[in-house]
Order: structure tokens, then C-alpha cells, then sequence
């Protein structure tokens, strides 16, 4: 879904939310990367994926990110999480 320059993974209307989901290596999870080893490549993806936080708030959406990791591992949790979030 495209807003303001950016592109995001998933886009739900009916609750005018964004979701981004994470790879562990491109997007540098912190549970496995230290902050002072990373690639040019991941800085640059962490500063594009805070760009990307600013572009959604600003334009009004609410925002949901997961990790690559969460999903494969512990998918109830994203359940959970996607469930407290539209809960009504």
C-alpha cells in the first residue's frame, strides 16, 4: 500500500491500519544484532522503516509491525497482538 513516498506490506481499511512485517537480518532485529555491528544496508533499512512510522502517523493510519521471527516462531502471539488491537 503506498502513502506519501512509502510502501507498506499490508493495508486494512476498515481500521485504516498499516502493517509492516520485519525480516530479521534486512530490518537488523535487536534480539540478534547488535547495534554496532550492522551493514550500511541495515542502517539504511532501520532509517527508511522510521521514515515510514512518521509517513503513516502523519497521514492519520495506525501502524502494527512484527517481526519475521515472531511470526515463524511464535504466531499466537501476532494473533494475540492483532487481536488486542481490534478488539472492540
Amino acid at each position: 500500500y503506498h502513502i506519501g513516498g512509502a510502501l507498506f506490506d499490508f493495508y486494512l481499511p476498515i481500521y485504516k491500519t498499516l502493517i509492516e512485517v520485519n525480516g530479521g537480518y534486512w530490518h537488523a532485529d535487536p534480539r540478534f544484532y547488535n547495534s554496532d555491528s550492522l551493514s550500511n544496508i541495515q542502517r539504511n533499512t532501520i532509517k527508511r522503516d522510521r521514515e515510514k512510522l512518521v509517513i503513516a502517523l502523519e497521514n492519520g493510519y495506525n501502524y502494527l509491525c512484527f517481526w519475521e521471527h515472531d511470526i515463524n516462531t511464535d504466531p499466537e502471539l501476532v494473533l494475540r497482538e492483532l487481536k488486542n488491537e481490534f478488539a472492540e
